[in-house]
């Protein structure tokens, strides 16, 4: 059976999506940065993991974190116990300590009993986090001088 081509990068090549013109990539690109940039503000040691646990949380909100922990191909428990727990809030961390985590707690997640399931809990954006998304969500959009920071001179 006939293997789909590989791009150079290792990603399979999508027939159904067009191509990207040089600018879209260039903007997109940007964006991309620009997303990263409002996290390093907030969080100058924030990994990507995080970054991207966030995000995921943004998307499909009111899930249980073992699915999130899927997402981000974490096993439940042990590191990604960290990464969720960096995201919640200060009280939410309140005795919790490792060497690796540098802070107590963003506020940007909160979790809650699953009325179904009372032994899972499930995740949500707190009011800081949904202040972070539409901050990041809005900087973008207003963005007038997209990438100009970033040009190469010529």
């Amino acid at each position: 059976m006939k293997q789909p081509s590989k791009q150079q990068n290792g990603a399979k090549r999508r027939p159904d999506k067009p191509r990207l013109t040089e600018r879209d990539r260039y903007e997109a690109t940007v964006r991309a940065i620009m997303v990263i940039e409002e996290f390093i503000k907030l969080a100058p040691d924030m990994p990507v993991r995080q970054m991207r646990l966030f995000l995921l949380i943004a998307l499909h909100p009111d899930r249980p974190m073992a699915e999130y922990a899927r997402l981000i191909d974490l096993a439940p428990g042990g590191p990604s116990a960290r990464h969720f727990a960096a995201l919640r809030s200060v009280d939410e961390t309140e005795g919790y300590s490792t060497k690796k985590l540098r802070h107590t707690g963003l506020g940007l997640i909160e979790t809650y009993p699953d009325p179904n399931d009372r032994r899972n809990q499930l995740v949500r954006l707190s009011r800081r986090g949904e202040a972070v998304l539409n901050s990041i969500v809005h900087f973008i959009e207003e963005d007038q001088t997209l990438g100009q920071r970033y040009r190469v001179r010529e």
